[in-house]
Order: C-alpha cells, then structure tokens, then sequence
C-alpha cells in the first residue's frame, strides 16, 4: 500500500480485498492515497485496523449499491477497536445501509470503555449520502457517521451529510469532545415514522462542541440531546450535559410534531419500552432524561416552527438571532405552521412532580419573529419554568417588552449594531409571493462566509421554474462597515 503522506497514489483495483455478502471488503492497515478516477465504484466497504493512518479516498465517489443486485451494502466503513489517530478524507460516500460506523463492530455499549474506544479521529472533506434502506416491511440501517461509545476527542469537519434515514451523526454513550465544524446538514431523519429523527443526536455524550455548521429541512430537530432509557438493559450513567451549540445556522426544519431545530433533554418524559432506568413516579413507562449546562450561542435561526425546546435545567441560550415565522412546509406548500416559538422552556411531567424546570438564562437574543403562539410571547415559559432573561432585543435592537420576554432588562447598547450581521434584499419571490420576511436583517452574530451563502440558498428557495427573473442579495457587515456583497439572479446559478 501507499503513503497518504508520500505524494504518490494506488489504484483502487491494485488493493487486496475480499467478498463478504457480495460486499468487496478492503481492509486498512497502513495509509493509503487512492488515484482520482471517473467512474464511480460500486459495492466496496474499509475496515480500519491499524493507528496513525490516513484514507484519502482521492475525490472518488463509492456507491453501495451491490452490482447486480438492488441491494445496498452494509456500511461505509467500519473500525477495529483501541485505534488512534485516524484520518479519513476526500470520500463521497451514498446508497449505504450505513454511513461511517467510527466504532468497533464486534463490541456494544456493554462490552467497552475507554480502553477500546477510538481516539483523535479525523474526518474532513467527506460527502455521506443517501443512507439507509426505506421499506416499510424491512427497514435498514439509515445513521450517516457514528461516533462510538468511549470514543474520545474526534473532528468531523468540512462534511455534507444528507438524506440519511436515521440519525446524520450519532454520538454514543460515554462518548466526549467530538467538534462538529464547517459542515453541512440537510433533509436528515426522514425515517417514515410521525417524529423520525435529528441530523445529530448527543446520547448519554458530554463536552461536544457543535460550529459553523448548516442546518436545512432536517425531520425532528436539527440536535438533539438525551440520555438514552438504557435500552437492552444496558445503562448509561453518563448525561449529555456540558455541550456547546454555537454560531450554526438552522433553517426550515420539518419539526411540526413536536420537534424544534435544538431540544435540550428530548426524551424527557417519553412513553418508551425496553428501558433499564427507574421510570418516573407514577407514570409508568415514562422516564426521566438528563441534559444540563449546555451553551447555545451566536447561532442563526431561521423559518422554524419551533427554535430551541428545553426540557431540563440549568442551560444558557445568548447572543442568537431568530427569525421565524408562519411558514409553508417545504414538502407541501398547502400545510402552514403557524405555532411559532424562539424557546419553550418547560415539561408538564417535572413540574407535577414537584420539580420543574429552571436555571435556565437567555441573554441578549435577538429575535425578528413574528409570533403566532397562543401565549403571544417570543420566549414561552410552561409548566412552572423558571429563566432569567435580560438584554434581548427586537430587529430594531429596541429591549424586548414584558409581553414579550418576561423580566427582560437591557443595559444600554455600546455599539449598533451588534458587530456582525447579514442583511438580505430580494426583488421577488416567485414560489413564496406572500412571504415579507425577506427584505429584512437575516441574522446577527453570523459569519461571512455563512452570509455569502445565503444568497444562493434563498435563490433556490424562491425559484418557481426556469423561467423566473428575480435576484437575491446579501450584504455582510462587520461592525458597521460593509465587508462583501452576494448577489444570485435568474442568469447565475
């Protein structure tokens, strides 16, 4: 085999592999740079085995689907246990069972700890697409890239994960310090079921730090944390407490069953079976979840029904931009959600049990939605919740009313506007004529390039056919000083 660091590549074929099921299993032991070519190569799998490697999979695109046969392969590729050091890069990977399984195949939650558990991976330019097999009477597999239990201090970045059945990404119990960063989420979860799932689920993970990355038309949530019940009698005594979501952008996440773009503490108070843990007091087969001391900072949101659901204590939610409102479903323009919260914070369960949920801050938010909930306030307290709130602000950077964010207070605003912030100007917007949102301050606390790239996804979201003439433009601003105009029109894709 080949260096990955030594500038040279190996052609694909030129690798030793074998057949498992049909599937052309091709196992890593040392670094390994594959050659570019065109074609796209059907029904191959990897099986990492060896520390302080790289696979550059050199741009190639793998398609599980099995030749000669509509089957998808099992997974993407898969780890020996107690590896170190592992660099997967420059891979495009879809129509698998499975994405990246980066944890021991042979050993369960029971069966490791921190001995076995992986270390420093690095994932970085990979494309997972497309994953998961949806039949109503078999369905398969369906998670992009899987963090193993007991895995330590992993970076995924500069990733597209899109269309996975299940979960995008999945971090396992007692897994800590995974960074998620420059990466794209999009239509993840679309498992078939009411709820289905999040393009990335914390389970029973601690220490994460989720940045800079794209949320889109995700199904249940764009994250979710949890403690998972402890399914297969195995229990988790680690909570996913101490994560840090900051400066994404969460954009028209198909949440309308209760889900919401970020849920803190998501299976609290589930009906679930199957579980381990003590079920909560007189509620039979509901039971407590555990997610506490997670930050959520200097995001984007944007045309969600719901932003943030919290349902456990002692959380920080500052310096976020909201901009939802009433919206039309991506999928069908004739469904209109019209229940429109930045955060609820609150569960009906803890607060009849004498322990509701508090602790909670929100701080200098800003928020441009247009609330349509019964409550008529942007941030919604239930069920005896406590927050404490103060210097969140209207578009205008006026301090949000009583009505609207209960207790606020705003000290005195050294700078207007906030340092950063993204404005948008559309001449229309053929497939959404009645939307008046777009001609307005999309976000605060946004990044350049995050700007840039607004421009061409609200081209596309506006396009009604080939034949529209229309622009979108968007303007960064760093404190108080244009920096970089994007324009897209109807001649420029």
């Amino acid at each position: 085999m080949t260096n990955a660091n030594a500038g040279e590549c190996v052609n694909l074929n030129s690798l030793p592999s074998s057949n498992i099921d049909n599937e052309r299993l091709i196992i890593v032991s040392e670094s390994i740079a594959l050659c570019p070519q065109e074609e796209i190569i059907l029904g191959v799998r990897f099986k990492l085995k060896a520390s302080n490697i790289t696979l550059d999979c050199g741009g190639n695109t793998f398609d599980g689907t099995i030749p000669s046969t509509s089957e998808k392969t099992s997974r993407a590729l898969d780890s020996a246990a107690a590896l170190e050091d592992v660099t997967i890069e420059n891979c495009v990977f879809k129509n698998y069972q499975k994405g990246l399984l980066l944890t021991p195949a042979t050993l369960g939650i029971g069966g490791a700890d921190y001995t076995t558990g992986l270390k420093r991976f690095r994932v970085k330019n990979v494309a997972v697409r497309d994953i998961g097999v949806y039949d109503a009477n078999n369905p398969l597999g369906g998670e992009g890239v899987i963090v193993g239990a007991y895995s330590q201090d992993f970076l995924i970045d500069s990733v597209v994960v899109e269309n996975t059945r299940l979960s995008g990404i999945y971090l396992e119990a007692y897994s800590v310090r995974t960074r998620v960063a420059n990466s794209s989420f999009i239509h993840n979860g679309f498992s078939g079921s009411a709820s289905g799932r999040e393009a990335i689920a914390i389970d029973a993970s601690s220490e994460n730090v989720i940045s800079n990355n794209l949320f889109k038309d995700n199904k249940y949530a764009a994250i979710a944390t949890y403690k998972n019940c402890g399914e297969a009698g195995v229990t988790r005594t680690m909570h996913a407490n101490d994560n840090l979501i900051e400066r994404n952008t969460f954009s028209y996440h198909d949440n309308y069953n209760g889900g919401a773009a970020i849920i803190i503490a998501a299976r609290q108070a589930a009906a679930l079976s199957g579980c381990s843990d003590d079920a909560m007091p007189g509620y039979g087969n509901r039971y407590f979840d555990y997610s506490r001391h997670n930050v959520i900072r200097e995001n984007a949101f944007v045309n969600n029904v719901a932003s943030i659901k919290v349902m456990d204590s002692f959380q920080t939610i500052s310096g976020n931009t909201f901009h939802g409102t009433s919206w039309n479903d991506l999928s069908d323009p004739n469904v209109k959600h019209k229940l429109v919260y930045d955060a609820v914070v609150g569960n009906a369960q803890l607060a009849e049990l004498g322990s509701p949920v508090i602790g909670v801050s929100i701080l200098d938010n800003i928020t441009r939605t247009s609330t349509t909930n019964v409550s008529g306030k942007t941030f919604v307290l239930n069920h005896g919740a406590a927050a404490a709130f103060a210097g969140n602000r209207d578009q205008n950077y006026h301090c949000l009313p009583e009505e609207k964010s209960p207790g606020n207070a705003c000290a005195e605003l050294e700078t207007l506007p906030p340092p950063n912030r993204c404005e948008v100007a559309v001449t229309k917007c053929p497939a959404h004529p009645r939307e008046n949102w777009l001609d307005a301050t999309y976000g605060s606390n946004v990044i350049q390039s995050t700007c840039a790239a607004r421009a061409r996804q609200l081209w596309d979201w506006c396009r009604l056919d080939d034949s529209d003439s229309y622009s979108v433009t968007t303007e960064f601003f760093r404190n108080n000083v244009s920096l970089e105009t994007t324009t897209y029109n109807g001649a420029k894709r």
